[in-house]
């Protein structure tokens, strides 16, 4: 719903949502098969931190809890390395091709080490409360459910179900950051993937004891079956310019007669 229905830029969530699925899926293939797999593991959680780049924090916090599930400390340090390669590679070849190790438009926003917190504040759209910077329901709300969460099943987590507890300290990294260190524009909805996929598994945590297999499994195909049946009825409507705006941009570029060229937005 979250990935359907708001404003989310291109496809960047999209993938970033794929990455954490793609993680989910690893550790949980690790636990069936009782061993480790940190190859696996490490290049899913790479995807993770390439997504998007403030990930890290539930990079750093994923890196504790998988220390803490595994006894086997050669196999932490493999996938701490397997995950760290293609995340040092991308940041060298930021600072060789563009002199920083961040894109620009995260050094822009970014305050640090100077906190710039804030009060309460609409975002421009108007659709979304902020509070000092960061969303309040998709970025505070999902904090707020998945300490709550935290607190009534603590002890009684067992398995992949305890990723919950590195997904609740890398958002409230998250949200320490962005909300003490950023200054504007953080009110778009891609920013606020990493509370949205904790705020899922919290309610799949609160709610496990009341989903019997052949349940779960009927609300999982019945979601796919609603996802297809809307793709195809709106894959069936004319890609206008009304209804997708990129279009316009494609018509101005295409009459400009602009081809094989860097074009610099804003």
């Amino acid at each position: 719903l979250f990935l359907s229905l708001f404003g989310l830029l291109y496809s960047e969530a999209h993938a970033a949502f794929l990455a954490h699925t793609i993680l989910a899926g690893a550790v949980t293939r690790e636990a069936r098969a009782h061993r480790p797999m940190p190859v696996l593991v490490g290049l899913a959680l790479a995807g993770v931190a390439l997504a998007r780049l403030d990930n890290v924090f539930y990079v750093a916090a994923f890196c504790v809890w998988y220390s803490w599930r595994h006894t086997d400390r050669r196999a932490v340090l493999m996938m701490a390395g397997v995950c760290a390669v293609p995340v040092a590679v991308y940041l060298g070849s930021n600072a060789v091709y563009f002199g920083g190790l961040v894109p620009i438009s995260g050094a822009l926003k970014s305050t640090f080490p100077v906190p710039h917190p804030s009060g309460l504040a609409p975002s421009p759209g108007g659709m979304v409360l902020m509070w000092s910077g960061y969303s309040i329901p998709f970025g505070w709300l999902p904090l707020a459910v998945g300490t709550l969460v935290t607190i009534v099943t603590w002890g009684q987590l067992r398995g992949t179900s305890t990723l919950l507890y590195p997904l609740l300290a890398g958002t409230l990294g998250h949200a320490l950051y962005t909300s003490l260190f950023t200054a504007g524009f953080t009110f778009w909805y891609w920013y606020y993937l990493l509370p949205v996929v904790l705020l899922g598994w919290s309610l799949a945590c609160l709610t496990a004891r009341m989903m019997r297999p052949p349940f779960d499994l009927f609300l999982q195909w019945s979601a796919v079956s609603i996802l297809t049946v809307v793709l195809l009825m709106t894959r069936r409507e004319a890609p206008t310019e009304a209804r997708l705006t990129g279009l316009k941009t494609l018509r101005v570029v295409r009459e400009l007669g602009i081809a094989d060229a860097t074009i610099l937005v804003s």
